[in-house]
């Protein structure tokens, strides 16, 4: 019977298994936000943390021939680094905001980290153009 069924719905591999059920599981998270109580309500930071997840799955770290269903070890860390920052951010909100202007240098190291984690995954997802240009934007706004 399972041999009439598309492969997808046969034994499907691990990577693809959490690459759907994130998919599914992004759009939804925002509308249960305000019932789960996060401290970091309306702030993009947990979305972001699940982002790193999904898009290091899809994108490989080079175009070209890839492994079927491998996943290398330097994106299981970037994974791990850079969604632990975004959540720290998203579970410490209060903190943070309670801080103002008297941040740690921990709390810049951490937020230093997770952007350089978002821009390679930036440059994985559409290439160094889309670093070009908000490269140039952050030095028009610093104008």
């Amino acid at each position: 019977m399972t041999a009439n069924l598309p492969p997808a719905f046969g034994k499907a591999p691990p990577k693809i298994i959490i690459t759907v059920i994130m998919t599914l599981f992004l759009p939804v998270l925002p509308v249960y936000d305000p019932v789960l109580h996060c401290p970091a309500r309306g702030a993009p930071d947990p979305v972001c943390g699940l982002h790193h997840y999904l898009g290091l799955l899809t994108y490989p770290a080079k175009k070209g021939h890839v492994k079927v269903n491998s996943l290398p070890w330097y994106d299981i860390v970037l994974m791990l680094v850079g969604s632990a920052c975004f959540f720290y951010f998203a579970i410490n909100a209060f903190t943070l905001i309670q801080l103002a202007t008297r941040i740690e240098p921990i709390h810049v190291i951490i937020g230093v980290i997770g952007i350089l984690v978002l821009i390679e995954l930036c440059r994985r997802c559409v290439g160094i153009p889309i670093l070009c240009v908000v490269g140039c934007a952050a030095d028009l706004y610093l104008l």
